[in-house]
């Protein structure tokens, strides 16, 4: 026991625990908060943002611009299940982009893997030196190592790694919240059967399933926006405020005697210039992470992944130094904790130099995809394009208009940081000057981690059809998302026109849900093309339009719908 001018064991583990769960999810409330926020902010500047009158190309008015003959044979439409689709030929034109996909994952996967065991060999250690500092005993041979302990700790060697990779590998979050609760349920049943009773087993499960939630939260589409640069805000002034604090201490020499109120106000008006210093270093690592994602230094994933490794490494740090508190162990816990400090700053470069080995023959990426959609709710729009870019972004970038369904989920740092500053309305489109730059902002160029970015335009309400038929133009494949599409959609039929009429229709793939209208659309498609009979000019393809229709999103549907958009850039039709 320390003496009483000390903070025992216990309670450093409380303060240590109690800064750390307060840091976590306040970042990941804020970032959802934020999040939503943002949203409306896009949706209110859309309506109110002035713009000046761009004229839309001259095909898009009906007029032909060559002597070519027109269309007057009727479309085709090939309607196929997205799980049933195969590529036209022997060639799988997804092949070079799965390749470099596997091994990203698999560089990932391993060296977290690989990191983890080392946090744990450490943290083992340490409990071993503490064991033999204090006398007491550690991995006895009167306390073997049975079935039951390894039904509780097997899962916990391999967790940690996996849960992030499932995200990144685009893995369905019903079957990742499945494992995740029967590995639970066996950490409990290990901790039942090992003796620890059901009312400690509980906390303890309940402990763990909230810290690996708020973990796991900094890999979903609707946080990982906002939540690492947040937490890597909140973390610089947390550290710099304690630094500042300990500084104060280290040279304060007043006298031990009872606080007057003239030394509360010194010690209030100091605390508030310790938190405007801190809160100005926040400030500033959001400027730097801003700059250095615009400058490609890493990708939003690897921000994502970064702080999820980052927090890991501070709760274990935590537990080792935790137990220095004892008189016995002199300073072999701070040596411990410098190991993981050290072993995370080595691993940080490792896990990149294995990432630069791996990119470095990525193939040359396929084109862009542009994905038009019926804009849903967020919750279903995020979920069914973060698996499937989870795929498609190894093999080109993205680009689409910035919408509410969306607008929160693919938050960058750089407008994340430009809404903090409001200058969000700066990057909206507002005239033909602007938009010629932001078509010249869009690049094909790989991240750091083999992935192409996914470039949001920020349109208003008038300007946004101008800019859908550029990137029509100049798009390699364009995916319309028709789930859920029904006659008041008249911004999304405005996109069905616009493709119909001026896109070649072996770039075009269209999406349908299984429990939609399939003959309405179909019937609305074929309308369509008869009221652009005159403004479509004949070429040497076939008039054929593919559909895919796509239920649950299971693997099999996103693999046939990355196959298809893949067949599509690559111009061979599908």
């Amino acid at each position: 026991m320390a003496s009483n001018d000390e903070l025992n064991s216990t309670q450093w583990i409380a303060l240590i625990a109690f800064l750390l769960c307060l840091l976590v999810p306040l970042a990941v409330g804020l970032a959802v908060w934020i999040k939503r926020r943002y949203a409306r902010a896009v949706v209110d500047l859309q309506a109110k943002t002035a713009v000046s009158h761009i004229v839309l190309p001259t095909e898009s008015r009906g007029a032909p611009t060559t002597d070519r003959p027109l269309v007057t044979a009727d479309l085709q439409q090939s309607w196929c299940a997205a799980d049933a689709f195969q590529p036209a030929g022997a060639d799988d034109p997804t092949r070079p982009a799965r390749r470099l996909r596997a091994w990203v994952l698999w560089v990932q996967f391993v060296s977290g893997l690989l990191y983890w065991w080392l946090l744990i060999v450490i943290f083992f250690l340490g409990l071993a030196v503490f064991a033999a500092a204090t006398g007491q005993e550690f991995g006895d041979s009167a306390h073997p190592v049975t079935w039951r302990v390894h039904l509780m700790l097997w899962p916990m060697l391999v967790l940690p790694a996996a849960l992030p990779w499932a995200f990144q590998a685009g893995v369905r979050e019903f079957r990742v919240w499945t494992v995740f609760v029967l590995v639970l349920l066996c950490f409990g049943v290990g901790l039942v059967f090992d003796g620890k009773g059901w009312l400690t087993s509980g906390v303890f499960i309940l402990c763990a399933g909230l810290l690996a939630l708020t973990l796991v939260t900094f890999m979903r589409p609707a946080v990982r926006g906002a939540g690492p640069p947040l937490v890597a805000a909140f973390t610089v002034g947390l550290l710099v405020f304690c630094a500042l604090v300990w500084v104060l201490v280290l040279f304060d020499d007043s006298p031990d005697t009872e606080p007057t109120l003239q030394d509360w106000l010194l010690a209030g008006g100091t605390s508030v210039v310790l938190l405007g210093i801190a809160a100005y270093c926040s400030w500033r690592m959001l400027m730097r992470l801003a700059r250095r994602y615009t400058e490609r230094k890493f990708s939003e994933q690897q921000l994502a992944l970064g702080a999820y490794w980052a927090l890991v490494t501070s709760y274990v740090a935590a537990a080792v130094l935790m137990l220095s508190f004892e008189q016995r162990t002199q300073h072999s816990m701070e040596w411990l904790g410098t190991a993981i400090l050290v072993s995370w700053l080595l691993w940080r470069v490792a896990q990149r130099v294995a990432l630069r080995w791996t990119v470095r023959r990525a193939p040359q990426p396929l084109g862009a995809l542009l994905l038009l959609r019926v804009f849903k709710p967020s919750e279903r729009s995020e979920a069914f394009t973060d698996r499937f870019l989870a795929r498609w972004r190894f093999a080109g970038p993205v680009w689409m208009i910035a919408g509410p369904d969306l607008a929160g989920a693919y938050l960058e740092p750089d407008e994340f940081f430009a809404y903090l500053q409001r200058s969000l309305h700066q990057r909206f489109i507002t005239d033909a000057d602007t938009l010629k730059q932001a078509l010249l902002t869009l690049d094909q160029t790989r991240d750091p981690d083999g992935r192409c970015r996914v470039h949001e335009l920020f349109c208003a309400n008038t300007s946004w059809q101008a800019t859908v038929l550029s990137l029509i133009d100049q798009a390699a494949v364009v995916m319309l998302d028709l789930r859920e599409y029904n006659d008041q959609r008249a911004g999304t039929r405005f996109e069905l026109e616009a493709l119909l009429r001026r896109a070649p229709l072996e770039k075009v793939l269209v999406v349908v849900g299984k429990d939609d209208d399939s003959q309405h659309i179909g019937q609305e498609i074929a309308a369509i093309w008869q009221d652009m009979a005159g403004q479509r000019q004949e070429t040497n393809t076939p008039n054929s339009l593919q559909v895919l229709s796509v239920g649950e999103g299971t693997d099999a549907e996103m693999r046939g719908l990355f196959c298809a958009a893949a067949q599509a850039a690559r111009g061979q039709g599908v």
